[in-house]
């Protein structure tokens, strides 16, 4: 099936079913070089380098390189729920569980920084997927490209679990992120 979005959703949680893209998202693009572009992301395929973007002001497609972006906001905030099937769960404890809660902080290679409190977060090759909390209208989606990012620190040593301990080493490029999901599963 062929898609016009690659972005997930956190780990235990899902969206209510009318949710998700429409083929259009509001969204802000921070770029490296500190400029701000507002519009609507229209195809984005991290994991292929695409990123396709109407600025706000304008009626043609961008396409921008991930090497280029500090982070994508979509603006459209998402409520999720648990998920229902318990049996992720079942198989791998409650040590697998993160918390509701996690604290995220990222350096980025230009010197500007993130911090922010999640509700989760998913490593890729091409980058970092989050889930940013927003005052009582759900999580604001938000992808960090792996290039931009210089250092992250994510929550308290007693709320990681193996997948997100093993993303450090990932960023740090002590493995990679197969072993990682490899280990975690």
């Amino acid at each position: 099936m062929y898609t016009n979005f690659e972005w997930p959703l956190p780990h235990y949680y899902e969206a209510p079913p009318a949710a998700g893209f429409d083929g259009h998202e509001p969204a802000i693009i921070q770029q490296l070089d500190g400029k701000r572009l507002e519009g609507v992301l229209t195809r984005f395929l991290p994991s292929h380098g695409v990123v396709e973007f109407t600025p706000k002001k304008g009626r043609a497609n961008a396409s921008l390189a991930l090497t280029d972006i500090e982070q994508v906001r979509l603006m459209h905030a998402l409520v999720l729920r648990p998920r229902a099937d318990a049996g992720e769960l079942d198989r791998r404890g409650q040590v697998a569980k993160p918390s509701e809660v996690q604290s995220v902080s990222i350096e980025f290679v230009n010197g500007n920084s993130l911090a922010a409190q999640t509700a989760g977060f998913d490593m890729h090759e091409a980058g970092l997927f989050l889930f940013v909390l927003d005052a009582g209208r759900g999580v604001i989606r938000t992808f960090v490209p792996a290039s931009s990012i210089k250092r992250r620190e994510a929550m308290r040593a007693e709320m990681r679990t193996l997948k997100q301990d093993g993303i450090e080493k990932c960023l740090l490029g002590l493995t990679d992120i197969h072993e990682v999901r490899a280990a975690a599963s």
